[in-house]
């Protein structure tokens, strides 16, 4: 049997920065003798998540701070892991005078600010993604009225609404998966778009997954 290990291994950047931040933490010396708690799963590793549990982390569920049945102390720490959180349970850490130390995946804090500038120029947001996705909820929880599809719904809303125009069905058909659009289908999409409807305003992608995109007048 032939074994062939992958060229790219290991976590993306954001997972690394995350695990970083914990370790930084723990050199602080103003941090010593405090509880010091991730909030949720930093890392899909088991062997990861053990080794900090023996440095001292401590994991905290966001329904436990929702439900307010959580142990939290004023002066205690907690690391916001990769995927983010939403903002009430960053707004109920503040109230519980907790000491923060955000390590949110930068695709994910620029794709936040990008849709909460969009709609306060007045744009409706169409976000495509599982909205029980950790990164999803958190993302959406700082608009006021955000539209979540999935994948598959959004192929067909897009359909329906282009459905003349060939190379959108064409794109579309090149989407895997669970429904999520993939990079051809994007560059297709967008520049469709661009040249036949005067709705565009801004797109992004967070990690290949999720578009979302402002219009007005949809």
């Amino acid at each position: 049997m032939e074994i062939i290990r992958a060229k790219h291994m290991g976590f993306c950047f954001g997972v690394s920065g995350a695990i970083e931040t914990c370790y930084n933490v723990l050199k602080e010396t103003e941090n010593l003798g405090k509880k010091i708690y991730i909030l949720g799963m930093l890392v899909h590793n088991e062997f990861v998540v053990k080794k900090l549990e023996k440095e001292g982390f401590e994991t905290i569920e966001e329904e436990d701070i929702l439900k307010k049945r959580d142990k939290l102390k004023s002066g205690d720490i907690v690391i916001i892991r990769a995927h983010g959180t939403s903002e009430k349970v960053y707004n109920m850490l503040k109230e519980k005078n907790i000491k923060i130390y955000d390590a949110t995946c930068i695709f994910v804090t620029q794709i936040r600010k990008t849709l909460i500038e969009m709609e306060a120029k007045g744009y409706e947001i169409l976000f495509v993604g599982d909205k029980e996705h950790p990164e999803v909820k958190g993302i959406i929880s700082f608009g006021k009225n955000i539209q979540v599809m999935s994948g598959k719904n959004f192929n067909t809303f897009v359909a329906a609404a282009f459905r003349r125009h060939r190379t959108l069905q064409e794109s579309l058909a090149t989407a895997e998966g669970d429904g999520y659009l993939i990079k051809p289908a994007f560059a297709d999409f967008i520049q469709l778009l661009k040249n036949n409807v005067n709705i565009l305003a801004d797109f992004f992608i967070v990690r290949n997954n999720f578009l979302a995109f402002a219009v007005l007048g949809l």
